[in-house]
């Protein structure tokens, strides 16, 4: 399958006097030049700056170095180049072979990155796992777990440690630019991949952390005087540098459970609080031993994607500090001790609060340099605000000094800068609006923004076995992305709804991915019903009990109540096979592609034509709906139906005789 990656142009502030300060502007290096960045994949330059680095980044004053960040004073006129550069606009793809490879850029040059990315070939002729080690300068803990977990993956006649996937996306963390990976896959590369950023993360505290140790080693070998002299800005506000936002406990588990087998050093290394941690998350049987076996049974009876997600602890509410100490790791330590958070988004927007309670605190989140999302496509089933909350409390002055040596601090953070220095890294199984929008809207990110899209060649409609009809409805006229909602309600009504109560259509289920969109559309047809003008109809949400459920199911396989309302959250959570389905409308496409297919497929095979002409499936969609669109028809059918001047186009599946 071809896959494709663009570089976006990340929205900045304009260039001021707020955003420069005359005493220090801090801003990239030559490296930080989106439009001249390579992601970092191999040079000998940049070998030489990370030793450079190692050796003599104690806070010098005319020069400040953040980790990965490495930021110079600059002038207005610099600042205003850079600006412009940031027009240009880079464009990748990704390869069969899953290598990133640069098509060109606006002005043609794109010598320095046929440079790098050739230097990535084939799996069998790339030691993934040495070149890491080689050319990011890991830690010696990290390149020495990395070594042993390769060899016991060699061992185990397992695949490769680092493959060429895992290699390219970790250059593209080390780049410190902002990513969007929406290729997630639960069950072929999420370990995989929840392995590179943990990878990154630790090198990121590790060497930042030293860097502070070093200095305060140098500081206190020299006399109070020449201290007071010695510019040392190594640090921000407060300690945590990294944020980990995660879905379920059982996502936490692993991923914490990988941070500390890159960290163990042999026999002396040392975890505080590993029980508490294993009790607390680790899924307990329950007393009832017949109740477990039930749902264990229940689970197997579900898709694939779906046990893996859902299966151990699936609580969405934890939150947990993590500090490195040498040859030790504290768990459960103070959100201000801790150098690592990982956190679910609905317990992290309870410690945060609201402004005007009583408690109200983000201070831990002044100093954030990496915030990672993973499995971010979850937070759109859960509460997509909990995530704008907590990027909205990220970067604030804090309200309180919490013992910080102002004279350590960065100069960008003393200007406020902050937010152009976080890393932002987000993972997900699809693309969404949603998630475009925090990317390009809610990220600053001085270094850019690179986001990776798949061409999909087929989509999820080529697997649908059975033979039949579906007809995309095209919503035209519209101005402006506002109108879409009003638009979508006004069609569904005036001719979905209409050709029911015509055709007296029964077994009719109406699938709605968007919560707000369900309430409208149950309220207009139930003043419809008791007005003796619209059919009877059943609902199954999120907020429906078990009770309610299977009422609403057996009163639409018996036909007693010709429609079923049916929301894409319900159906994320419980996967349910519902019984009695002759005709489908997608009231917007679904958010996970794969539902689509899934939802088509319960409709029982059909084999003559008065069959056929039995069932049917509408789908509505608009020129925003693109990504989604591509996702179930496939790219070239995707284009078919965005620039046809027809507004309606069937497809049948399934084999014809």
């Amino acid at each position: 399958m071809k896959r494709s990656a663009s570089a976006s142009k990340k929205k900045h502030e304009p260039t001021s006097k707020k955003f420069v300060s005359e005493t220090c502007a801090s801003e990239l290096t030559r490296e930080d030049e989106l439009v001249d960045d390579d992601l970092s994949l191999s040079s000998e330059s940049d070998n030489e700056e990370t030793e450079h680095l190692d050796s003599t980044n104690c806070g010098l004053s005319a020069t400040d170095v953040v980790g990965g960040f490495k930021s110079q004073m600059l002038d207005q006129h610099r600042l205003e180049d850079l600006e412009r550069k940031y027009e240009n606009i880079v464009s990748f793809s990704w390869s069969q072979l899953h290598t990133l490879r640069c098509m060109g850029r606006t002005d043609g040059n794109n010598s320095q990155y046929e440079k790098h990315f050739s230097t990535i070939k084939v799996l069998d002729e790339v030691d993934c796992c040495k070149r890491a080690i080689k050319e990011y300068s890991l830690p010696q803990v990290l390149a020495t777990n990395l070594e042993e977990r390769k060899n016991d993956a060699k061992s185990e006649k397992s695949s490769s440690f680092l493959t060429p996937l895992q290699l390219e996306l970790f250059s593209a963390m080390s780049s410190y630019s902002d990513i969007h990976f929406p290729h997630i896959d639960v069950i072929e590369n999420m370990k995989r991949i929840q392995t590179v950023y943990c990878l990154h993360l630790l090198r990121h505290v590790i060497k930042s952390r030293s860097v502070v140790l070093k200095n305060n080693s140098r500081l206190a070998k020299i006399s109070p005087k020449m201290r007071e002299l010695a510019t040392r800005r190594d640090q921000g506000f407060v300690r945590p540098k990294v944020l980990v936002l995660l879905p379920f406990r059982e996502t936490a588990l692993q991923v914490i459970s990988i941070i500390l087998s890159l960290l163990k050093k042999g026999t002396k290394f040392e975890v505080s609080h590993k029980k508490r941690f294993k009790d607390e998350f680790k899924e307990q049987p329950s007393e009832d031993r017949e109740e477990d076996e039930e749902l264990a049974r229940k689970l197997k009876t579900k898709p694939e994607d779906y046990q893996v997600l859902f299966q151990g602890n699936t609580d969405e509410h934890f939150q947990i500090g993590i500090a490195l100490h040498g040859s030790s790791v504290r768990l459960y330590s103070p959100f201000y001790s801790s150098d690592i958070i990982v956190a679910s988004p609905l317990a992290l927007r309870k410690t945060i609060g609201e402004k005007g309670e009583a408690h109200y605190e983000h201070d831990f989140l002044s100093s954030v340099e990496i915030l990672i999302l993973d499995l971010s496509d979850v937070y759109l089933m859960q509460n997509w605000d909990h995530i704008l909350h907590i990027k909205k409390h990220m970067h604030l002055t804090p309200k309180d000094p919490h013992d910080v040596d102002f004279s350590r601090v960065y100069n960008w953070a003393l200007d406020g800068h902050s937010k152009h220095y976080c890393q932002t890294i987000m993972l997900s199984r699809v693309v969404s609006p949603q998630i475009y929008s925090l990317l390009t809207k809610h990220c600053f990110n001085h270094r850019g923004l690179i986001m990776i899209k798949q061409i999909n060649e087929s989509g999820s409609i080529c697997r649908i076995p059975n033979q039949l009809p579906q007809i995309f409805h095209k919503l035209s006229d519209l101005k402006k992305l506002s109108d879409v909602s009003e638009k979508r309600f006004q069609f569904f009504i005036s001719h979905i709804l209409k050709a029911v109560k015509t055709n007296k259509s029964t077994h009719m289920m109406i699938c709605i991915p968007q919560y707000y969109d369900f309430v409208r559309v149950r309220n207009h047809m139930r003043r419809e019903m008791k007005s003796g003008s619209g059919p009877k109809f059943v609902f199954i949400c999120e907020y429906s009990d078990t009770k309610t459920v299977g009422k609403a199911r057996r009163s639409f396989f018996t036909g007693r109540a010709p429609i079923l309302l049916y929301t894409e959250r319900y159906h994320f959570y419980h996967r349910p096979f519902i019984r009695g389905i002759r005709h489908i409308v997608f009231y917007d496409l679904p958010t996970y592609p794969h539902f689509y297919s899934e939802l088509c497929n319960m409709i029982h095979h059909v084999k003559t034509d008065s069959a056929i002409s039995s069932v049917s499936i509408s789908a509505i969609y608009s020129s925003y709906d693109s990504d989604k669109l591509a996702a179930v028809v496939g790219d070239p059918r995707c284009r078919e139906l965005l620039t046809s001047k027809k507004d309606v186009h069937m497809f049948v599946t399934g084999k014809t005789s």
